[in-house]
């Protein structure tokens, strides 16, 4: 038969173990304990307070029952505070732990103050001083001390005299500045003003005294001469027992949640939020301290004062506690320490001040740092809106550098923050807000004018950490504007000494003719262009030796003329002629090969090349005047602007960044720009087109790079494609550094495009109606009839009306108004000489 054995019962739990009680301030009590040894079996619930102004804990005890869940619990010890005592008033506390079974016997909170303290106040300009202690019926005074020893050096003394033994002196030193006010103190308190003060807690002997010594016996002097600005105040006396205690003023305790962040190469950043226990006065501002040492022996080993360490070593700071809150959003206050040492490991700590002094420090998490480059924030004023150009397929953006990081320190480039500047922009558009990674489409500007200018996009104070005051100077680009970068270097570290060539653009805005070439061959033959209209020249009006073609559309290859022959002066139907290729024409893009003749009819761009070379470390002014040369005496707005930089991510050489911003260039695609060189001559049959490349060998010597070594390239950054007309788009925009891409912001839009806030579509006024007639009225003699078709494109925009403007000789053009209708014919009468559709160009 088996024994049955009864589960053991659950039993109440052991008392807490080691709980003490601290003042928190003038009617309030701190008491920490922690978790009893034995639970009983079962877990502890909750925790009992209670209070007494005797040890008999009557009828008139007050208790606070505190769930374990509401309870501060840091370093295996829990927390609670007794509020609304009475100030000078000595109680008895005592802690009681509960589970299911019942309370545990109570224990007694030995008082924190069980011991002196007193507080020492060192004057400026101050040089030594001595202590006299005090024990017993025993004293002696210490050797002299200098203004501004260590903490262990304070110590020392008291523990090396040999008449009394004192037991365990704790010694605490910090900066004791006594501004009660911070008026008088300002935004970030001078170091240059700090003194220092000493704190010394006789922890194992509660009858010791301390005072200033008199110096007559030692130095036959005065103290007053010796002692200006240096006293001893007991700032806490012993209790009556080792368990009484009174509430009272005091510091405040140490900050919570201090962390630490590595803001930029040569700054840290530091936040923290305001103390549990303020002690009872306001808390009216904190001291950052910073060293290099984890033990802050820098700090603590310092004679005199700061004046002598650099703060690259260590420092520290006062900081106004209504400055020090920031825009973290992580604590409630900050404060950022500039100018230390790249890579520099620095360990930080934070203390609160009150009326009484300051409290414990608090080391930060992490407990160090080292300055480094960081990403960026997010841009601020961030905003889009339709080309100011009024061209259909752009938008133009404006923002302002990044400020603070996603912690809230600042990040400016002025203000000694000294951030990983920003050398792009990364803009990215996609018709869904959510940005899916399938349906983003992305575009890095760079933020770059001229030769190697960075642009800041300041926007901010000079100071770098005011809001916008208008002083700095946004950025802008417009997005849907084509932008090539054109690549000239040599092979590894030797720059180019010489060499040139020729940067050619032949596309949709050139002169347009048409060809009739034979694939295989390299003659060509003029078209009659007479019944197409104004886009297109007659062959032999704009194609010369040494102009080039591009045959084949947008993407077509560009073919040099050799020669032209054939023409003919006689009416223009009867014109004809022909033109050399330098290289065969190979079958591409373009209209079908008659399979009757083996030919094909294709049209072709012509450019005029410059008649001089761009040299190998041409500026970027160089290469625009060189680009609008080709593009003088074309009848549309060819405006291009050009940067260059000299970091082409590959050898030695520069990149010319090329973006098409006229209106030339909208609402059709761009051609990429070709150079032609000495490089390229299997391609075009140039031999002598401009100079060969050089390059710098060893010994200063010259080096024919003809054909290796050097290269040259033209990409497409941005397609002037990119953006779709009437397409509405979400935008976002980050910085990108060397570290990589920081952090988005939204751009905002100056409209919500059809309910769908915070989209934007690229439009702009409609364009031509695809006829427009004027005729008498029969029945009024005073009146005409204007009728017009559709618009040609209304770009990326509904149309809501139209307007005719017509005026009388010699007179300002007066508008009136007209419904849209539902028919392609409109009418509109009205009285006066002659009349104009008003559109971008009135027909």
């Amino acid at each position: 038969v088996a024994a049955l054995t009864a589960a053991p019962a659950d039993v109440a739990p052991t008392p807490p173990v080691a709980p003490k009680v601290s003042v928190a301030g003038p009617t309030s009590l701190a008491v920490s304990w922690a978790a009893p040894d034995d639970d009983g079996g079962a877990p502890v619930t909750h925790y009992l307070v209670q209070y007494d102004l005797d040890e008999s804990f009557d009828d008139s005890t007050g208790f606070a029952r505190v769930p374990v869940e509401d309870l501060e619990h840091d370093q295996g010890r829990y927390a609670h505070v007794l509020e609304a005592l009475t100030t000078g008033t000595a109680y008895y506390v005592r802690v009681l732990a509960h589970n299911a079974a019942g309370y545990s016997e109570p224990r007694m909170a030995a008082s924190r103050a069980d011991a002196p303290v007193y507080r020492i106040d060192v004057g400026k300009g101050s040089t030594d001083f001595m202590l006299h202690v005090s024990a017993r019926g025993n004293s002696e005074s210490t050797a002299a001390i200098a203004a501004g020893a260590t903490a262990s050096d304070v110590a020392a003394a008291i523990m090396d005299l040999t008449e009394l033994e004192c037991g365990a002196v704790l010694v605490r030193r910090w900066d004791s500045s006594d501004y009660a006010s911070t008026a008088n103190m300002g935004d970030v308190y001078d170091l240059v003003d700090t003194k220092f003060g000493y704190e010394v807690e006789f922890g194992g002997d509660r009858d010791a005294a301390l005072e200033i010594s008199n110096y007559q016996a030692r130095y036959g002097q005065k103290s007053d001469a010796k002692f200006d600005g240096i006293n001893v105040t007991l700032a806490a006396a012993p209790a009556a027992d080792g368990y009484a205690i009174k509430p009272a003023y005091r510091e405040p305790s140490a900050p919570t949640r201090v962390k630490l962040f590595s803001v930029s190469r040569t700054n840290l950043g530091v936040a923290w939020a305001p103390p549990v226990l303020s002690g009872g006065h306001k808390v009216e501002k904190y001291l950052v301290e910073w060293d290099s040492n984890p033990e802050f022996s820098t700090i603590s080993d310092l004679g005199a004062g700061f004046a002598s360490v650099p703060s690259t070593t260590a420092g520290q700071v006062a900081v106004n506690a209504s400055a020090a809150r920031g825009l973290t959003v992580l604590s409630d206050h900050q404060f950022q320490i500039r100018g230390l040492t790249p890579g520099r490991s620095y360990w930080v700590r934070v203390s609160a001040w009150n009326a009484k002094g300051y409290g414990d420090a608090r080391v930060s998490t992490p407990a160090s740092a080292q300055p480094a480059d960081q990403l960026l924030g997010p841009p601020v004023n961030a905003s889009a809106s339709v080309s100011p150009g009024e061209y259909p397929d752009r938008l133009r953006v404006v923002f302002n550098q990044p400020r603070v990081d996603l912690n809230g320190f600042a990040q400016t480039t002025h203000g000694g923050n000294e951030p990983a500047k920003a050398g792009n922009y990364r803009i990215e558009w996609s018709e869904s807000s959510s940005f899916p990674d399938d349906a983003t489409h992305s575009y890095d500007w760079r933020a770059l004018q001229g030769d190697d200018v960075a642009l800041e996009c300041e926007g901010y104070g000079a100071d770098g950490v005011s809001g916008y005051v208008g002083a700095g100077v946004p950025c802008s680009f417009e997005l849907g504007a084509e932008v090539q970068s054109v690549r000239v270097y040599s092979e590894g570290s030797e720059p180019l000494t010489g060499g040139s060539y020729k940067l050619l653009y032949a596309g949709p805005s050139s002169p347009r003719t048409r060809l009739v070439v034979n694939p295989g061959t390299s003659r060509a033959e003029f078209v009659n262009v007479s019944d197409l209209g104004d886009n297109y020249a007659y062959g032999g009006d704009v194609l010369t030796k040494g102009s080039f073609v591009r045959i084949g559309g947008v993407d077509g290859k560009l073919y040099g003329i050799n020669q032209t022959s054939g023409f003919q002066e006689d009416a223009l139907s009867d014109r004809g002629g022909n033109v050399t290729l330098h290289t065969a024409f190979t079958l591409g893009q373009g209209a079908h090969v008659d399979a009757h003749t083996g030919k094909m009819v294709v049209d072709a761009y012509v450019v005029a090349p410059p008649t001089t070379c761009l040299r190998q470390n041409a500026t970027a002014a160089d290469v625009r005047d060189h680009i609008r040369q080709q593009m003088d005496d074309l009848p549309f707005e060819e405006t291009v602007e050009v940067s260059r930089d000299s970091n082409t991510t590959v050898g030695s050489g520069y990149r010319y960044r090329v973006t098409f911003t006229g209106g030339a260039f909208s609402r059709w695609p761009v051609s990429k720009l070709e150079i032609v060189s000495r490089l390229t001559a299997a391609d075009h049959g140039l031999p002598w087109v401009c100079s060969n490349f050089t390059k710098s060998k060893a010994l200063g010597l010259l080096e024919n790079v003809r054909t290796t070594n050097v290269f040259h390239s033209v990409t497409r950054d941005h397609s002037s494609e990119a953006l779709t007309p009437g397409t509405p788009y979400f935008l976002r925009l980050s910085a990108v550094n060397d570290v990589g891409v920081g952090a988005a912001a939204p751009v905002e839009s100056s409209q919500d495009y059809q309910d769908q806030r915070g989209a934007i579509a690229a439009a702009a006024p409609p364009g031509l109606t695809e006829w427009a007639r004027v005729f008498a009225e029969r029945d009024s003699p005073t009146s005409l009839r204007v009728t017009w078709g559709d618009v040609e494109d209304a770009h990326g925009a509904a149309l809501t009306g139209w307007s005719v403007e017509w005026n009388k000789t010699n007179a300002e053009f007066q508008r009136g108004s007209a419904p849209l209708g539902d028919s392609t014919d409109h009418d509109f009468p009205y009285s006066g000489s002659w009349s104009r559709l008003v559109g971008p160009d009135a027909r």
